[in-house]
């Protein structure tokens, strides 16, 4: 067998097993022992990788976006293995680009299972040196816009004004900006917008609703911080309890409606 393997984990002595593991199946290991080292060796050209989610320096989702955002080497299959069983996990993985996500503990065979068929499915797309036109658009920007709710953007704009109202606008693409940093996304960008929110991110388009979502919930946190919400008029507005104070149930006085446009020729 002359597949090279790439694997990145924290933990020695699992690192250890995995890579003694496939070197006597008859791949060539290479071992790293956090994120930034795994992005190291990807000169010396490996054919799948297999990261571990959390890692010094690097996350294992910082090294997948990173390699799925290479036009050279994003056909390069990975595995994410971790121990974090939550959905909001494994979705964030497949977000990055991840092609398989194996949560620990796992077997061995089925990770050879699964390292074998991911193998073969690169094989063939990278043969052909072709992508369908489907696929083809899926690799363009899309472009992601968080429209103000009307009626809460007029309560805001009544209780604050206008320009505060703008102002909160002008904030958010950074707020979310941040956000997208602090989960490795690097090459996303501002679009300049009167009336929403919109940010350009790197696509495919079906691979970014999770995070849509997840921006969305950071986008609406910043807003409710914003707000007076101990104020008994701002609590009627929004749907007060019974002692003329918001619940947690409370919806935000002004949330934002995530939509998606392509931006592909």
């Amino acid at each position: 067998m002359d597949h090279t393997i790439l694997i990145a984990d924290d933990d020695p002595l699992l690192l250890d097993v995995l890579c003694h593991q496939f070197d006597w199946r008859g791949y060539r290991v290479l071992r790293a022992r956090d994120g930034q080292e795994a992005l190291d060796q990807l000169a010396q050209s490996p054919d799948v990788m297999l990261l571990d989610v959390m890692m010094p320096r690097k996350t294992g989702y910082e090294v997948c976006r990173a390699l799925k955002n290479d036009p050279k080497r994003r056909w390069v299959p990975v595995i994410l293995v971790s121990g974090r069983r939550a959905e909001m996990a494994r979705q964030w993985g497949f977000d990055c680009g991840a092609d398989a996500y194996l949560t620990k503990p796992f077997g061995i065979q089925e990770l050879e299972r699964q390292v074998g068929n991911l193998l073969e499915e690169s094989r063939a797309r990278f043969q052909t040196h072709t992508e369908t036109p489907s696929e083809a658009r899926q690799q363009h920007p899309v472009l992601c816009r968080w429209i103000p709710d009307p009626d809460g953007a007029r309560l805001y704009r009544q209780k604050y004004g206008e320009t505060a109202y703008q102002g909160l606008l002008r904030d958010l693409p950074a707020v979310l900006g941040r956000q997208l940093s602090s989960w490795g996304v690097q090459d996303w960008s501002h679009c300049s917008d009167y009336e929403a929110v919109s940010l350009l991110l790197p696509g495919p388009k079906e691979k970014l609703r999770g995070t849509l979502e997840r921006l969305t919930q950071v986008g609406n946190a910043h807003i409710r911080n914003s707000c007076e919400w101990e104020d008994p008029e701002v609590a009627r507005a929004s749907g007060a309890a019974k002692d003329g104070k918001p619940t947690s149930t409370t919806p935000p006085l002004l949330h934002l409606i995530p939509k998606m446009e392509d931006k592909g020729k």
